[in-house]
């Protein structure tokens, strides 16, 4: 135990069934309103009207239409204006890259312009014109890192950059980094004033979606506005959509993979036929995702879309995690299995459960970003605790804010080899005004990360 220490038929024939006939007919009911999913998700409302302002958040080109499509048909069908906002121009993406050139550097090029394309294509399907669609250019797949290290600029080392290098991105030539990203993505709410914000889920597995989630709750809590209406949205997921492949008929359902599932509202949106159509269509104008993995783009074009409106998470709560399924897979990893943010009159009380223990030369970094409604979110510490052990039974425990180190303490080692408990009390000082705490746990192994959980937003004065 390390304690104390940082703180959707008509019958033709005779005019009457039989017993035999009666009953197929009720089996294929069954199976088709059951073992199909044409069962309706059970959950919320949502509304457009003329006086909304509607913007869905996209880490990459393609994952506005996946999730979004009958947000943005019922939104404009009402009168509502409808912006889309592109974080990353999808250029990392390996599977397609190297179709357009060998060179990393001309071949991510190429692609993050196709996929600026496709977009536009995609969204002319729908109804969205291109000057409602705002392209960032911030580095695919390097989202996370940039959360995470706050106080550097980031280098991409498959496309060999380190600034906006799109031309039709609003940032172009700006260095990838958390100030830059952070303020266009919050110039963009500024400009556009929605009240309906689609954003991904903190809990998808994409790391670009997760760190994506946390900047616009980030920002969405800066801007402080109870009048704007928020929902998330799953992309990547365990066994998710199920089954893979084009099922038009069938409910997409929200995703069911967690130890500890998430409370809170599921939002449903039913698609018309007509809509369905319109989906098909948006899809494969992605057109290089969907040659790539045409099964996966296809299983979202459904009878519905699902959102999800988390309950806030509180202190002292178990804290929704991956299941453990999810976590296994990385074999002899370690993975954090359970925990919560708990508090006394003097400080916060990190409590979590480290699966298979710590490794030697193996780090635990527990990210812990301050947030106060209304205040800038750049300007409130950053901080990280580090947690490494060497070939000893010997922990050395760092704080740091913006990478700068705050204090360094060192603990023993106890517990079995499977199985480890954490109890860290940071002091309460280092929140003040505080009213919410974005935490996150990541494991590393010889410097590279192998592991890490969602980011939790967890309301501190309630």
């Amino acid at each position: 135990m390390v304690s104390n220490i940082l703180r959707n038929c008509q019958y033709r024939g005779r005019g009457y069934f039989s017993f035999r006939e009666i009953l197929i007919f009720l089996i294929f009911v069954f199976f088709t309103f059951n073992i199909c999913g044409s069962k309706n998700v059970k959950g919320g409302e949502i509304v457009f009207n003329k006086n909304d302002t509607v913007l869905i958040v996209a880490p990459h080109p393609d994952d506005e239409v996946l999730a979004n499509t009958k947000v943005m048909i019922d939104a404009l069908k009402n009168g509502s204006q409808v912006y889309v906002v592109f974080v990353t121009s999808g250029e990392h993406n390996t599977d397609t890259m190297l179709k357009f050139a060998p060179i990393p550097i001309i071949s991510s090029y190429l692609l993050a312009y196709r996929r600026y394309r496709e977009a536009i294509a995609s969204e002319k399907i729908i109804g969205v014109t291109s000057d409602h669609l705002i392209f960032l250019g911030f580095p695919d797949f390097g989202m996370m890192k940039i959360l995470t290290n706050p106080n550097k600029d980031y280098f991409s080392g498959i496309t060999l950059r380190k600034r906006v290098f799109e031309s039709w991105s609003i940032d172009k030539g700006k260095p990838y980094n958390l100030t830059i990203a952070y303020t266009a993505l919050k110039d963009v709410f500024l400009k556009v004033k929605p009240t309906k914000v689609f954003y991904p889920s903190p809990y998808d597995l994409n790391p670009d979606h997760r760190a994506v989630s946390v900047l616009t709750q980030a920002v969405l809590k800066e801007i402080n506005n109870p009048g704007i209406q928020t929902f998330t949205y799953f992309v990547h997921a365990k066994g998710y959509p199920n089954p893979l492949g084009y099922f038009p008929t069938r409910t997409l359902k929200f995703p069911n993979f967690f130890m500890i599932k998430p409370e809170g509202t599921f939002y449903n949106l039913d698609l018309e036929r007509s809509d369905i159509s319109k989906k098909y269509k948006a899809v494969k104008a992605h057109k290089s995702q969907y040659l790539t993995k045409p099964k996966f783009m296809l299983s979202f074009v459904r009878r519905n879309e699902v959102f999800f409106v988390e309950n806030p998470l509180k202190l002292n709560m178990q804290l929704p995690l991956w299941d453990k399924s999810i976590m296994s897979k990385l074999g002899i990893t370690p993975f954090v299995e359970k925990a919560k943010l708990g508090a006394d009159s003097e400080h916060y009380d990190i409590q979590f459960t480290l699966f298979k223990g710590t490794p030697r030369f193996s780090k635990i970094n527990i990210f812990l970003y301050p947030v106060k409604s209304g205040s800038e979110f750049l300007n409130m510490p950053k901080y990280r605790i580090e947690i490494e052990r060497d070939f000893s039974n010997k922990l050395a425990l760092k704080l740091f804010d913006k990478d700068k180190e705050v204090l360094t303490t060192f603990e023993n080692l106890s517990g079995s080899s499977t199985e480890l408990d954490f109890d860290i009390k940071i002091n309460k000082s280092y929140f003040d005004g505080a009213d919410c705490l974005f935490l996150m746990f990541s494991f590393e192994q010889f410097d590279v990360r192998v592991t890490e959980t969602p980011w939790f937003c967890i309301d501190i004065l309630n």
